[in-house]
């Protein structure tokens, strides 16, 4: 759909129609940027479907910080009965880390149906979603279950495993003096330590928002999207680490002069930087190792 000022728009994906007349439609992920609104007034879409590198939006990626704001999810249910025998629709909201099979969360809703369209907006319990990707699912008897995804990047500051693999995703810009006393550092010495780190990198200190950390954010989400190293996490592939230090190429090849006729290969040009990165596959089932690299 089209985008309007506070709201980006996400298409109605229709479910099939059933015998009781029930669809699941649109479930859309959101954050407030009011974090003190009572209700979702100004929102911004959490995407998952996020585009090609040729037209990646960054306000439209799945990347999600929770010290901008609370998640919502809006859920459309289009009920087509004429004659329904009770105006209450019962529904099952879970939550799931990635290609788990168990959800982690769950909660049972009864909500008043509104005629023949009922839009809901519900609030995620924040504690619920793991660091890293999760799905969020819906799911109504007489009807197609409906799911979306959201980054969880928001740190959980005392909980050291989730620590750690925030710090993976930082490593390829970290000097080693940084990273040494990031990965060291005291629960009571995250918070500072964390700041300082991505203060240094803040282009625009004068405004509120720290860009460079927002890029960075939908860098690994873009990464974990596209550039899986197999079943591996694209963040930490070969690929997704020069993704989070440079980005976008300007250009991306398929093969190069000069190397054996033996598996698949792809060079990323930067030109600004005069750089070079050589990745081959090195067994057909997509897992890209960095094999050279030139102007670095």
């Amino acid at each position: 759909g089209t985008a309007r000022e506070g709201i980006a728009r996400v298409p109605i994906q229709m479910g099939r129609f059933s015998g009781g007349g029930l669809v699941l439609g649109e479930l859309a992920l959101y954050r407030l940027r009011e974090r003190d609104a009572a209700m979702p007034t100004d929102l911004e879409v959490l995407d998952d479907a996020l585009p090609d590198p040729d037209h990646f939006v960054r306000r439209n990626s799945a990347s999600f910080d929770f010290a901008t704001g609370e998640p919502w999810v809006l859920m459309r249910v289009f009920d087509l009965r004429e004659q329904p025998e009770s105006n209450a629709l019962q529904m099952r909201v879970l939550g799931f880390a990635e290609d788990a099979e168990e959800p982690n969360w769950q909660r049972d809703l009864e909500i008043q149906r509104a005629g023949y369209e009922t839009s809901i907006f519900l609030q995620l319990p924040r504690e619920a979603l793991v660091f890293g990707r999760n799905r969020v699912e819906v799911r109504m008897a007489g009807a197609d279950a409906v799911s979306a995804f959201v980054e969880n990047l928001g740190l959980d500051l005392e909980d050291t495993p989730s620590w750690k693999a925030n710090l993976r995703q930082v490593e390829v810009l970290a000097s080693e003096e940084e990273f040494a006393r990031l990965e060291q550092a005291a629960a009571e010495d995250r918070s500072s330590l964390w700041a300082q780190f991505w203060q240094r990198r803040d282009p625009d200190p004068s405004t509120p928002e720290n860009e460079r950390l927002d890029i960075h954010y939908d860098r690994v989400a873009y990464a974990r999207a596209f550039l899986r190293d197999g079943f591996a996490d694209g963040a930490l592939s070969d690929r997704g680490r020069v993704w989070l230090l440079h980005g976008r190429p300007d250009s991306i090849d398929n093969s190069s002069p000069g190397f054996e006729n033996y598996g698949n290969y792809e060079v990323w040009r930067y030109r600004d930087a005069s750089l070079a990165y050589y990745f081959r596959d090195v067994d057909g089932l997509g897992r890209f190792r960095l094999v050279w690299q030139e102007g670095v």
